[in-house]
Formats: structure tokens, sequence, C-alpha cells
């Protein structure tokens, strides 16, 4: 009997060898420039990163941005997270609470964004306003005015992130969550360079 081509039985293709999907990050920031440009540069910089990162365009003030990010909880996206200020929004302790009992995660400022970036070159500063947080970093980096130059924060961005858990632990040992001085940047920046796709 003659054997039909068609009808042979094909072996498996070969495989070559399996990659995981990358996790796919949505980034809403209060700021317009300063933050954006910050997580797109970090990004950048870290390449090789498991997360695939993208920072919203729309900016508000946080529970805006809270709400606006519950719509975008879909299996589009692996996570969700809000960078937030303190900045003496008048609704932020509802925005926090909104966010989490939604599962949106929250990298919280007080008194401001431009803190976690002094903590690249400085100790805490202690307690201060926002106007004085910027003060202190011009200090550092003349002429610094919202965008960011990151060639200048790369470098230390592991001191950062030790000062920042500092701030963190002695706020948590305190009981004051999110006082001044603290930052949450670090956690973003950890999940940027390590979450992983679900199975």
């Amino acid at each position: 009997m003659v054997e039909h081509r068609r009808d042979r039985v094909r072996a498996p293709a070969r495989r070559g060898p399996k990659r995981d999907a990358k996790a796919r990050l949505l980034v809403f920031c209060e700021g317009r420039v300063t933050e954006p440009e910050y997580l797109r540069a970090f990004c950048k910089e870290a390449g090789g990163t498991s997360a695939s990162v993208k920072v919203a365009t729309l900016r508000g003030v946080p529970l805006t941005l809270v709400q606006e990010a519950r719509k975008h909880q879909s299996g589009d996206w692996d996570a969700v997270w809000c960078v937030l200020d303190h900045d003496d929004h008048p609704r932020l302790p509802e925005a926090i609470d909104l966010a989490a009992g939604n599962g949106i995660q929250v990298a919280f400022s007080n008194p401001c964004f431009e803190l976690w970036l002094l903590l690249h070159f400085r100790e805490s500063p202690g307690a201060q306003q926002r106007r004085t947080v910027g003060q202190l970093l011009r200090e550092r980096l003349p002429g610094y005015e919202k965008h960011v130059a990151y060639e200048h924060f790369a470098p230390t961005v592991g001191d950062a992130r030790r000062r920042a858990r500092q701030l963190d632990k002695h706020a948590r040992d305190a009981g004051e969550l999110r006082r001044n001085p603290t930052t949450g940047v670090y956690r973003l920046l950890d999940a940027i360079e390590s979450t992983s796709s679900p199975g």
C-alpha cells in the first residue's frame, strides 16, 4: 500500500528554550515631569529587568489617579502603581484606602518625590516642607528645576534605596507609616527589577 505524504504523522517541531513573558506594570504619576522622566530613565538603564513598564499619560491629584488606576486593573496588567506625594491633598487618606482596598500599589513620598531624589546624595534631612527639600536638592544639583538628568542619579540609586528603607523601618517601628520624611519609591524600583509574569 502506498503511503500518502499527507497521512504521515509529523514529529513535533523542536522548540527553543522557554522564556517567560515579561510582567507588565502600569504606573500613574502625580507629577507631569519629574517622576515620569526618572522612571523612564531608570527602566531604560535597567533594560534587562523582568518587567515591562508603561508610564500613563494621565496626571492629577491622588484620588483621581487611584480612581483611574482601578479602571485599568485587568488581564493586560500584572500590577498597577500610583506614585503619590503628600503635598497636603485633602482627600489623600481616601485615596490611600481606596488603593489598598483594590490591590493598587502605591509609591508614596512625604513630603514630595524630591525627597527620593535627595536621598541619592545624602542621608535623611529630617522632617521638612516640600520647598525646603527642593532647596536642599538644588544645593546638590545647581539649576535643578523638575527635569531629571538621570546620569546624576544613576550611580547612587543603591544609596537612595538603603536610606529610604531605613526611613520606612523607623516609621514602622514608631507606628507612623508614611510620616515625614518617608518615600516608598524604592518599592516600585524593586518591583520593576524583580516582578515576573505569573504562570
